[in-house]
């Protein structure tokens, strides 16, 4: 399936190492990846991808935090979406 989805949607190749990248860098905890990640995905010409990456650039501080601390307030979100 990933070879038919590489060799006839566009971008997918593309799209595809930028998310394992990207869950490396968050399973890992590793901040110095973020900054290159960043970057790739600004100018890998995919529009959807470059706006996620801008956006993050929006509160960089709060995303290399979610990337090196091991707390989450995920779950009091889901809690407060769900009220």
């Amino acid at each position: 399936m990933l070879a038919v989805l590489k060799d006839n949607v566009p971008g997918f190749a593309v799209i595809r190492r930028l998310a394992i990248r990207f869950q490396s860098l968050l399973l890992h905890r590793d901040e110095k990846k973020l900054e290159p990640w960043l970057a790739d995905a600004k100018a890998c010409g995919i529009s959807a991808v470059a706006n996620f990456a801008r956006t993050l650039m929006v509160d960089i501080h709060a995303v290399r935090n979610a990337v090196i601390e091991p707390l989450s307030n995920g779950q009091t979100e889901g809690w407060i979406n769900r009220l």
